[in-house]
């Protein structure tokens, strides 16, 4: 009884570790968009944390309502593949309200 006991209560702590190590392991950064391709349902997002990422649109939205100069935050879920340009699937992007960028005129570049 006390062995049955025993391996109960460690299966169980195995099982909440695994849970919490799926939490910790969402990314989540803040970037622009710089390109959107519906056929293949990405975004290309530029972070200043993370760089150049290619992002797998959430089943969920519509790919039309992404477009270039976007803010974004992007949850991403599982590992963020170390390619170039890095490579992961959102489970969730939110656009930023009223954060485009402006677009660049010849008497503002230096």
């Amino acid at each position: 009884m006390y062995k049955l006991l025993c391996t109960l209560l460690l299966l169980l702590g195995c099982t909440a570790c695994t849970e919490n190590e799926v939490k910790q392991e969402s990314i989540i950064f803040q970037g622009i968009v710089e390109g959107v391709d519906e056929t293949a349902r990405t975004l290309l997002v530029q972070s200043d944390t993370h760089g150049t990422v290619r992002v797998v649109i959430p089943v969920q939205d519509e790919v039309k309502k992404y477009s270039p100069k976007q803010e974004v935050s992007v949850w991403i879920t599982g590992e963020l593949r170390e390619s170039n340009p890095a490579q992961g699937k959102a489970s969730r992007i939110e656009v930023l309200e009223g954060l485009m960028l402006p677009e660049e005129s010849p008497s503002t570049k230096l």
